[in-house]
């Protein structure tokens, strides 16, 4: 089996990015290419708003398109190639944060794993785009998640 490096969440910290301990939320425009297949040491959830382009989860290829959910876990293998139309929005969440909200899940990890790729209603969509821009305001705000 080969081995493919692996990237931590602070590798992706940028000016175009916002986080906290454990979060990270960036926006995604336009063209983006992954050429070398990587791993990541975290939770990785894409919402596509517009969406165009393949996207090659543990070596198996999907078709991007709109209003979808791409749901990664540790050590999942992947590589993409989005189209100029795209735009979506990332939620890299570590390991020990994300397993702690796991009862929240409708299925099982595993079912997610095998099933990565989430096509949405309109109406679902929404509220998840909803929900992903208060994550990406507080995790603007200096004041959110503060320990007591």
């Amino acid at each position: 089996m080969r081995n493919f490096p692996t990237i931590d969440i602070n590798h992706f910290l940028n000016e175009q990015s916002v986080g906290k301990e454990g979060f990270l939320f960036s926006e995604l425009y336009g063209p983006q290419r992954i050429e070398k297949p990587h791993q990541h040491f975290f939770f990785l959830l894409v919402l596509f708003e517009k969406g165009k382009g393949e996207h090659i989860i543990d070596f198996n290829t999907y078709k991007i398109t709109d209003h979808q959910i791409h749901i990664l876990f540790p050590n999942q293998v992947h590589s993409w190639d989005l189209k100029s139309s795209s735009i979506a929005y990332q939620l890299m969440v570590d390991k020990a944060h994300f397993e702690k909200n796991s009862t929240h899940f409708r299925y099982p990890f595993a079912y997610y794993q095998q099933n990565p790729v989430i096509s949405l209603s309109s109406k679902i969509f929404t509220n998840l785009l909803y929900e992903f821009k208060a994550i990406r305001e507080e995790l603007a705000d200096d004041k959110a998640l503060q320990p007591l």
